[in-house]
């Protein structure tokens, strides 16, 4: 059969323009590509980060000798140090789920809610001391920081055993 030139053009300008846009999917698919595994490696290093960070806080958390914890806003426990079983007997499945409140001696009930209620309207930390139930019974006088973060709403608690002290 005979070739019609501009037929034959026509089809070989379709060709073209296919084969151009062939690779203009190509590129940008690449381009999404990189992106993507770009995103996906800052995503990976931020997380990379903060388990580290974790890691250190984890440690820090672990070794002091501090009474550290951490409670949601009613003063319920939600992670406590080794040290509240060194000096008070608990393990932390002792004080996990449990409020603050409910190891505090009734003279002293009152005093710390109302303490506790300043600390979140003012969303600042203060000290103070009480007296806090031990495994065995007994009371020991502890002093209490506690710093509220109210964008997770949890309490930051740190306390040291002043019995010693008190007596």
């Amino acid at each position: 059969t005979p070739v019609t030139p501009e037929v034959l053009r026509s089809k070989v300008s379709v060709f073209v323009e296919l084969a151009k846009k062939n690779r203009e999917i190509q590129r940008q698919a690449e381009a999404l590509r990189r992106a993507e595994e770009e995103r996906m490696q800052r995503k990976l290093d931020e997380t990379n980060a903060r388990l580290e960070w974790e890691t250190r806080r984890n440690h820090f958390f672990r070794l002091s000798i501090e009474l550290l914890a951490i409670s949601d806003y009613d003063g319920v426990f939600t992670q406590t140090n080794p040290t509240w079983a060194k000096n008070l007997g608990y393990d932390e499945n002792e004080l996990h789920g449990h409020a603050l409140q409910e190891f505090i001696h009734p003279d002293d009930l009152e005093a710390t809610k109302e303490t506790i209620d300043n600390i979140l309207k003012a969303d600042s930390s203060l000290y103070f001391e009480n007296r806090f139930r031990a495994k065995d019974g007994t009371y020991r006088w502890l002093g209490w920081t506690i710093a509220p973060f109210a964008a997770e709403g949890l309490l930051y608690i740190f306390a040291r055993d002043m019995t010693e002290r008190r007596e």
